[in-house]
């Protein structure tokens, strides 16, 4: 209904710039080039008033669209997984402390917060290279196997971790799951770099853990 409004209404317009462009054209061959002169010059003026409100409406029914579609949010799944010739007790050790973030380079400071229980409340906090800080808070666990972490600071948008580590006897399969909403115009770009930092984690475990179990042997076998 609005479009045919719209459409009706720009015809009336036409169609009356039309008649005033004749009548102009009338005055002047009567001989009344002035009057003639004014009703054109009225007509331009018109026009472009007209073109102007029009413009300025597109521009901002565009702008509105566009912080519509910023407005949108959308919850960004990633899901990776690695398998370890090593067992899931060994993964998990690595993995629970939150000192870890710093070995793997994620992180140049990383600890428990204090006050904050052990497992299911616990809050872990990280400093970034750029200095900016991260809370994370352990909302479920079943110790040795899965925990489940949220972000509570910055609260700019909702981030959650699941970590599963699945015991299949001399070795484990890791199974690393983040779910993170975003404005939706930058889902697909959020998803690209959370794969490509979750892959780069997968990797320093199975290299760290390598390196553990050298260590180990390096120690443990006679000379």
């Amino acid at each position: 209904m609005g479009i045919f409004v719209a459409a009706f209404r720009f015809f009336l317009q036409l169609v009356g710039f039309i008649v005033l462009c004749v009548l102009a054209v009338q005055k002047i061959k009567q001989g009344e080039t002035s009057a003639g002169f004014v009703v054109l010059a009225g007509v331009a003026l018109c026009v472009v008033l007209s073109a102007s409100y029009y413009v300025m409406r597109w521009r901002r029914e565009d702008a509105q669209s566009g912080a519509g579609k910023s407005a949108r949010t959308e919850i960004v799944r990633v899901e990776e997984s690695a398998n370890y010739a090593h067992s899931a007790a060994s993964v998990w050790a690595l993995i629970r402390p939150a000192e870890t973030a710093v070995e793997f380079g994620h992180a140049v400071r990383a600890f428990t917060v204090p006050g904050t229980p052990k497992g299911v409340g616990e809050q872990q906090c990280f400093i970034a290279h750029n200095g900016a800080v991260s809370i994370l808070e352990v909302v479920e666990e079943e110790v040795g196997r899965s925990a489940t972490t949220r972000r509570v600071f910055p609260p700019d948008c909702s981030t959650s971790s699941t970590f599963l580590v699945e015991d299949l006897g001399p070795s484990c399969n890791f199974i690393y799951t983040v779910e993170i909403e975003v404005p939706a115009v930058a889902a697909r770009h959020t998803r690209i770099a959370q794969r490509l930092h979750m892959l780069s984690y997968l990797t320093n475990i199975g290299d760290a853990l390598d390196q553990k179990s050298d260590a180990t042997r390096a120690v443990v076998t006679p000379e």
